[in-house]
């Protein structure tokens, strides 16, 4: 457990570290805080390290590393306050979507924009005003392949959140 709290507290050199090295402290987040023994201060740092790793286009083609740091994205959005998400999550990928971007980045932050509203659940994306409209926008997009990605986040989502 030291370890975990070391890895938290060398975070910001983390961008720096070998692919090998990221996987390793991506998978060593996952239980704690699962098992939520991980401080808020901590979580809140692993939330920008999340964003920071999937936003990354040198990050882009590994995707072994993407899936990781995924689960930790969807697992520590829960445990935070939606402010903070909407400030340090939402407010940095809500533009990733948009046509300005080739196709394969649009991709990816469909899935963190959809990670971040599937996790905060609907008392938090009532919060986060950015989050609704970078659904709304996914939704309305000209090209079917990405609005299909909102078609899938909301099957999956009322799925889950109505059984």
């Amino acid at each position: 457990m030291a370890d975990l709290f070391n890895s938290c507290l060398i975070q910001d050199s983390m961008m720096d570290w070998d692919d090998k090295m990221q996987k390793e402290c991506a998978s060593s987040f996952i239980k704690p805080l699962e098992m939520d023994l991980i401080n808020k201060r901590n979580k809140e740092k692993v939330l920008k390290a999340c964003i920071t790793i999937l936003t990354d286009d040198d990050n882009a083609e590994n995707v072994d590393l993407q899936e990781l740091w995924f689960k930790v994205l969807e697992t520590v959005v829960g445990r935070l306050e939606p402010a903070f998400v909407a400030e340090h999550a939402t407010k940095l990928v809500k533009d990733i979507p948009s046509l300005k971007h080739p196709f394969p980045k649009r991709k990816r932050g469909n899935r963190l924009i959809f990670a971040i509203a599937k996790n905060l659940g609907e008392e938090g994306m009532d919060q986060d005003a950015q989050l609704l409209k970078s659904i709304n926008s996914i939704c309305q997009d000209n090209n079917y392949k990405i609005r299909r990605d909102g078609v899938l986040f909301f099957k999956d989502y009322f799925k889950t959140n109505t059984d």
